[in-house]
């Protein structure tokens, strides 16, 4: 009987020690540890992209370097894309401002000229670029200048190609042009307003000097 017991008691006490050891211990992490398992975490990554690229490599049948070749030549591709698009915005931005401001300067030709119409007549300034570029930019009495050229079509086919050849050239002759439209302007403003003697008007009668006023009073009341 008393080994019975004591049998028991001893199951007992290792039971107990068998639920104790099965029973889920709580670990204090330190920093160390910590550390280690993220920079063991990075390394899997690491060794995990390595060998996706390997595989790639091997199921192409290319080598590491040639992947990384073409990987470059992808890179610059889209680069060289990017910086066309960006200029291609740029030049298109540039050509706007441009016909704004020429248009802008010439809103008013009608009106000035009342036969421009008729002068203009079949012009195109579409095939002269580089023309209204040089009206929109470099001369503030566009309008002038283009009435002009209108009337003198060999003059804008050479500004044209002065443009292409030297664009300095062809703004200083255009610049010329303006400047001689100004001044001839002035001068036909200055002989409007100076009315020649011969069509000023005669004096009225009662209007001239003391003297040959009381002749003629004394002409006219004599005895």
């Amino acid at each position: 009987m008393d080994n019975v017991m004591s049998e028991n008691e001893n199951f007992n006490t290792n039971q107990g020690s068998v639920e104790q050891t099965a029973k889920p211990q709580e670990r204090t992490f330190r920093q160390s540890d910590l550390n280690d398992i993220v920079g063991r975490a990075k390394h899997e990554a690491v060794e995990s992209y390595k060998r996706q690229n390997a595989n790639v490599s091997h199921q192409s049948g290319m080598s590491e370097d040639e992947v990384r070749r073409l990987t470059s030549e992808e890179v610059s591709r889209q680069r060289d894309k990017w910086q066309a698009e960006q200029q291609e915005a740029a030049n298109a931005a540039t050509v706007q401002r441009i016909v704004s401001a020429y248009q802008s300067k010439i809103a008013g030709i009608n009106e000035k000229y009342s036969d421009y119409n008729e002068v203009s007549e079949g012009l195109n300034m579409g095939v002269y670029p580089n023309v209204v570029q040089m009206l929109a930019e470099n001369v503030d009495n566009a309008d002038d200048v283009l009435y002009e050229l209108s009337k003198n079509r060999s003059k804008l086919n050479q500004l044209q190609s002065t443009y292409e050849r030297s664009p300095k050239d062809a703004v200083y002759d255009l610049q010329r042009l303006a400047k001689s439209i100004k001044e001839n302007t002035k001068v036909m403003s200055s002989k409007q307003a100076a009315t020649p003697l011969s069509q000023q008007r005669p004096s009225s009668p009662g209007t001239g000097s003391p003297a040959s006023s009381m002749s003629a009073l004394k002409s006219k009341y004599r005895g």
